[in-house]
């Protein structure tokens, strides 16, 4: 009927046409999706490139289909629209990114959630290694996820990380839109009930299994209260505030050799995080259930590599 190149299978949020070297997607909002979708795209192209994508914008305008909004650019052509009975479809054309060999991925479904926080763990862990090799598969980052996540969400892990703007974790870890529940905060301390509560909040709402402290090398806020020990530099403003939360970190390693003290005060500082938040009543009650695991690690910036602390 649609004259597609490749198979078409369900989705929670409708039917999903896949194509050699791209994707067309048709998401029905209301009930009967599937007669909708005869009804409203029975003319037959094939989204094999932004051309046809095009080609299929254009003939529904033409059948005077109510365009809600669309979008045209190198690597996206779509149209949402919607017709007199209620419903909304969105037809789109994008390129699968390429992997190993010139190939083209089949898409990002949605990956299992893992099971417990090792398997979280290992999950992230090889999203990194993607990373440093250079074969991330950027998934679940589409529109299909966003419209599917706008539903709900369900991450796995919480990452608490610094607020460095080169610590992007959903890239870190190659995972995509809902995967990850992400508090960010400069120096990654939770000297805060509510640094704490948003925590909490995903593993008790989400059932999140991990929750990772993402510390980095070359902080600023680290490096910062090292000053403030070693120097008595005074921050200004309410820069203090991040500052103090990393003090005990900073005096626990001052018999370091100077070119090494930033490091090993880094690495404190996630430590010492770890345990406090181990500490909290409502995750050590998780932790000790087996429903959570806490886990402290570190990000180099010049690699991609993240390594455990």
């Amino acid at each position: 009927m649609l004259g597609l190149d490749g198979p078409a299978y369900p989705e929670p949020w409708g039917l999903r046409l896949d194509i050699r070297d791209g994707f067309m997607l048709s998401l029905i909002r209301g009930e009967q999706a599937g007669e909708e979708l005869a009804r409203t795209v029975h003319f037959g192209a094939a989204l094999s490139s932004a051309g046809a994508a095009r080609e299929v914008r254009d003939r529904l305008r033409g059948r005077g289909v109510p365009e809600v909004e669309w979008e045209d650019s190198d690597d996206y052509v779509g149209a949402k629209v919607s017709d007199p009975d209620g419903y909304v479809v969105e037809l789109a054309y994008e390129p699968r990114p390429a992997v190993a060999g010139g190939a083209m991925a089949a898409g990002t479904p949605n990956a299992p959630p893992p099971k417990n926080g090792d398997a979280a763990l290992a999950r992230l862990l090889a999203g990194n290694k993607r990373l440093v090799q250079g074969t991330t598969r950027g998934p679940r980052r589409d529109s299909i996820r966003r419209t599917e996540v706008a539903e709900g969400q369900r991450p796995f892990a919480i990452i608490l990380t610094c607020s460095d703007s080169r610590l992007a974790p959903e890239i870190v870890f190659d995972e995509g839109l809902g995967d990850l529940f992400v508090v960010r905060v400069a120096g990654n301390t939770a000297p805060d009930p509510m640094l704490i509560g948003s925590m909490e909040y995903s593993a008790l709402t989400f059932g999140s299994t991990l929750l990772m402290v993402l510390g980095h090398a070359g902080c600023g806020a680290v490096e910062a209260t090292i000053d403030v020990v070693t120097k008595g530099f005074v921050p200004p403003g309410e820069l203090g505030a991040a500052t103090a939360p990393i003090v005990p970190a900073v005096q626990a390693v001052l018999g370091r050799p100077a070119d090494q003290l930033l490091d090993a005060a880094i690495q404190e500082n996630v430590r010492q995080t770890v345990q406090s938040l181990g500490q909290v009543p409502t995750l050590a009650k998780l932790v000790q259930g087996g429903k959570l695991k806490i886990a402290g690690y570190e990000y180099q910036l010049r690699t991609g590599e993240v390594t455990a602390i």
